[in-house]
């Protein structure tokens, strides 16, 4: 099964083929997972992250390790993007936006793929679910 997640950035930038590497990476990477792929994490010219967030697809036979994770929010499973967000889905969003200090994106009324696609704007992709 796969989700769609919004990760904190971790990471100081030391590449990892250096001792004590710390690459920039979504949280995600640092959990148990199968997979995952990052869908936009932008870069400055320094290639520093842009943003301190990333949207996540992540494939995993158990999700409860990520989702007990307070750096990562879970959006959807892939198969209900067009499902009303949740109170406690706006909640949580807002809440790790908030400590990684961006300003809260207002949902209300709204589905999991509008949600999604107005991050992507946020991060300044192109792409759209």
């Amino acid at each position: 099964m796969a989700r769609l997640y919004l990760s904190a950035v971790v990471g100081d930038g030391t590449p990892a083929r250096l001792p004590g590497g710390n690459p920039y990476r979504p949280r995600i990477a640092d959990l148990p997972h199968t997979a995952f792929q990052v869908i936009e994490l932008p870069s400055l010219s320094n290639g520093a992250p842009k943003k301190m967030w990333a949207l996540v697809f992540v494939e995993a036979v158990d999700f409860s390790v990520i989702d007990a994770d307070p750096n990562v929010v879970a959006l959807s499973d892939l198969e209900v993007l067009d499902t009303l967000v949740t109170n406690a889905i706006r909640n949580r969003v807002n809440n790790v936006l908030g400590r990684l200090g961006v300003v809260t994106v207002a949902v209300t009324g709204e589905t999991v793929r509008d949600l999604v696609n107005r991050l992507l704007e946020e991060l300044g992709a192109s792409a759209r679910v």
